[in-house]
């Protein structure tokens, strides 16, 4: 039987360097991969 473990939720994109404007300008995190150092800091489980 199926027993559920956790979830995944991912983004692909066609343009890396329109993505990481996106992240950038609009969503303000210029260091994405310091953002993701501090959510596994908090204890948040990424996957890379």
């Amino acid at each position: 039987m199926f027993s559920p473990r956790g979830s995944f939720s991912s983004f692909s994109v066609n343009d890396v360097a329109q993505a990481k404007a996106f992240y950038g300008q609009v969503l303000g995190l210029d260091d994405v991969e310091a953002a993701v150092d501090g959510l596994n800091a908090a204890g948040v489980r990424t996957k890379t």
